[in-house]
């Protein structure tokens, strides 16, 4: 279970699939704002020391809000996102949980020695001029939020510098056959596989013969290429290849992975209308997952692994945020503080 601290760093805004759209404007505007000077009056949070700037907040959350609102519409803010919170509610601990995790990583990447090449950072403005549509769209983007290409190369090797910390982590990080094979029984719903067929039709009338058919003896392949209505799979005998649980509507999955390898269903009903199904593989146990699975599961349990240590420096940072209640309390005592030194300075 994730904590509190990993929860504001690692949650995404799902609440729409529009919001996607938004991912690459959003990681951009930290970029941007990333290293801007503040001071402890003008802080909204202070990590190991360094301060986040109200102003750099403030202005992180306006650029990522016009994105939202130009995408999504102008009420998007006040909507519910999860767990009660509006969507501008999420954004606001978003956009606070990267600057200080920022903070934090590049501080460790300091320590490791490690920074970005120029021909890297060059490599990534590519990529962002590609995302955004080309050199012209690229330079509107600079333009529209103030920001002049020199600083920019410079906030995106930041960026690229917490990358090659993140990759040289990962890279470092050694997992066990018997690692693997234990986050593979602990999370068989994201990798456990079937290979499987369907015959799709309108009726449960015309499945039943089409499944009759079947149990004395013809050709499922062949009936799926004349009957199913499903043209994509069809054409292959009903062959829908290996997938996940999560890749086909519940009523479909449940029946597919009850079934063992050569095994024809019931009749199913789904949204789409009646299905037959046979499954011809099934991969329930990690010793059974070819070369490409294990890859996957042990770079699932390295990036598991970085997550972890993210949370653990996140945990250990000095980290101070900054409330309007104990910005004022923090006032007082540091005008008390300046009264005390001009007391003694009198009294001397």
């Amino acid at each position: 279970m994730l904590t509190k601290n990993r929860e504001r760093m690692f949650s995404l805004i799902n609440f729409n699939k529009k919001v996607f759209k938004l991912s690459l404007i959003f990681v951009l505007v930290i970029v941007i704002l990333t290293g801007c000077q503040s001071t402890p009056k003008d802080a909204v949070a202070k990590v190991n020391g360094d301060t986040i700037s109200k102003t750099e907040f403030n202005k992180a959350f306006e650029m990522v809000k016009k994105g939202y609102e130009d995408q999504l519409g102008p009420d998007i803010m006040s909507q519910e996102a999860e767990k009660g919170k509006t969507v501008e509610e999420l954004i606001k601990e978003n956009i606070l949980e990267v600057l200080i995790m920022e903070k934090i990583e590049l501080k460790e990447a300091e320590k490791n020695k490690m920074t970005a090449t120029d021909e890297e950072v060059n490599e990534l403005i590519k990529q962002y001029k590609e995302k955004l549509g080309g050199e012209e769209e690229y330079k509107k983007f600079l333009e529209n939020n103030n920001v002049d290409e020199g600083y920019f190369n410079k906030m995106v090797k930041k960026e690229k510098t917490i990358e090659k910390y993140r990759e040289d982590y990962i890279n470092k990080t050694e997992v066990t056959d018997e690692e693997a094979k234990k986050f593979f029984d602990e999370n068989k719903d994201a990798y456990e596989v079937v290979k499987a067929s369907h015959i799709l039709v309108e009726t449960e009338e015309e499945a039943k013969n089409i499944l009759e058919k079947i149990e004395k003896g013809e050709d499922f392949k062949a009936l799926a290429k004349e009957k199913s209505k499903d043209e994509g799979s069809a054409k292959e005998g009903g062959d829908l290849g290996y997938f996940t649980k999560d890749k086909m509507v519940p009523e479909f999955s449940k029946v597919a992975f009850s079934l063992k390898p050569g095994e024809v269903s019931e009749v199913v009903k789904s949204q789409y209308g009646y299905h037959i199904i046979k499954v011809e593989d099934k991969i329930d146990k990690y010793d059974k997952a070819n070369d490409e699975m294990k890859d996957e599961i042990v770079q699932g349990i390295k990036v598991t692994r970085l997550q972890e240590h993210l949370e653990k420096m996140r945990d250990e940072a000095k980290v101070d945020i900054y409330t309007e209640e104990n910005k004022k309390s923090e006032d007082k005592s540091d005008d008390k503080k300046d009264n005390e030194k001009k007391e003694d300075k009198k009294a001397s």
